[in-house]
């Protein structure tokens, strides 16, 4: 139950959501131009963290952060999860007795999840217009993607050798994937640095 909720789901969900980005951003990167042939006047594509459903039937639900919303709830079931299956009433040889114990495992998962929520609150509040800083829906991502990599960094205790060298080359996939965030922070108008991060999240998810 550990592994499914702390490596196969995240993975399934990472690769699920490049998808998604790919497809949006396709979508928004055609619009740009589109719009800029038609109007005769030149409309930067510019990248987004997050996108709306597409497929909504009103103008006004295709304006909602479904997708933000569907993460956060994601993530709460995470939390959830690894809350449950984290917590353990064993013997304790040292007390002689049965005591209440946290897994270290799951405690770091739930930092992951937690600081994957975070982003997509920050999506939520950007959305409904709070006074934010600008782009901090980028830094809150850039942030969750630099726990991620700080946490599977320190993954590896008790492991055989085999798990430690697929863990170390998971900790490499997600440096690409903050580096990408990075760069896509920064050039916000360039839909290869928005590819890049989509390519290392994917690539992080079938990992």
């Amino acid at each position: 139950m550990g592994t499914l909720m702390g490596h196969v789901l995240p993975g399934t969900f990472f690769a699920l959501f490049a998808i998604w980005w790919g497809f949006c951003t396709a979508v928004k990167h055609f619009h740009s131009r589109h719009s800029t042939k038609k109007s005769r006047k030149p409309i930067l594509y510019q990248s987004s963290t997050t996108f709306s459903c597409l497929c909504c039937p009103s103008a006004s639900l295709r304006q909602i952060p479904i997708e933000s919303y569907f993460k956060l709830i994601c993530v709460t079931i995470g939390i959830l999860g690894e809350a449950v299956t984290g917590l353990k009433h064993e013997y304790n040889p040292t007390l002689n007795r049965k005591a209440w114990t946290f897994v270290e495992v799951n405690a770091q998962h739930i930092v992951m999840f937690f600081s994957f929520g975070f982003a997509s609150l920050i999506e939520i509040l950007v959305h409904a217009r709070y006074n934010l800083p600008r782009g901090i829906e980028f830094l809150t991502n850039i942030f969750a993607f630099g726990v991620e990599g700080f946490l599977f960094h320190f993954h590896l205790h008790g492991r055989d050798d085999v798990d430690i060298h697929v863990h170390t080359l998971l900790v490499y996939n997600i440096a690409f994937c903050f580096i990408a965030s990075v760069w896509e922070y920064n050039r916000q108008n360039q839909i290869l640095a928005t590819y890049c991060r989509i390519a290392a999240t994917f690539l992080q998810g079938i990992w």
